[in-house]
């Protein structure tokens, strides 16, 4: 069970790991965009944190070419890290990253990826014969929650993932920029 440190998502991730028997990781790849410093775990989560060695420390304050230099990398690593373990994995995040894993784990246009609703989720797959080496099995489904927020994140009218995309690659999935981030990087 990864999750960012912030209490929201710790609090989400929480039961599920109960449930599970698992520990929580925090993972900081998955940060939220842009903190100015490295949130930190409430103590009331400290108790269900296992030993972890993160895939990335994203370098703080981080700005907006610095959350750029992350996605140029992080995707890979992230799927070097859970192709290396063979596990299941949850990761509890948000939007603005499950937008960014949907396009460039999931193969999604930036434009197509469905609204984000709070605490929806997402499945990923691994599948080899994939371009990005995921499968995108569903996205921001709420079939589980018996009450669901109106508000949604949309990769499509986010001024963030636009920009990434139309001006920095001209391009609208992460296929046709993968070579371009690589040397951004």
């Amino acid at each position: 069970v990864s999750t960012q440190s912030t209490w929201g998502t710790c609090q989400t991730a929480a039961p599920t790991a109960e449930s599970l028997g698992l520990p929580m990781k925090i993972e900081p790849a998955i940060w939220e965009a842009r903190e100015q410093e490295a949130p930190e775990v409430a103590e009331e989560f400290l108790a269900l944190l296992g030993e972890h060695t993160p895939i990335m420390v994203p370098q703080m304050p981080e700005t907006t070419e610095l959350y750029n230099q992350r996605w140029a990398t992080m995707p890979q690593l992230l799927t070097d890290y859970l192709l290396q373990r063979r596990e299941h994995t949850a990761i509890f995040t948000h939007a603005s990253i499950t937008c960014g894993l949907n396009c460039f784990l999931g193969g999604l246009p930036h434009d197509e990826v469905p609204g984000i609703y709070p605490c929806s989720i997402t499945k990923l797959v691994a599948d080899p014969t994939s371009g990005t080496g995921w499968r995108l099995d569903y996205s921001a489904s709420t079939k589980h929650l018996t009450v669901s927020s109106q508000d949604a994140y949309i990769g499509a009218k986010s001024n963030y993932w636009r920009s990434f995309f139309k001006k920095r690659h001209n391009a609208r999935t992460a296929d046709e920029t993968w070579s371009k981030m690589q040397s951004y990087s």
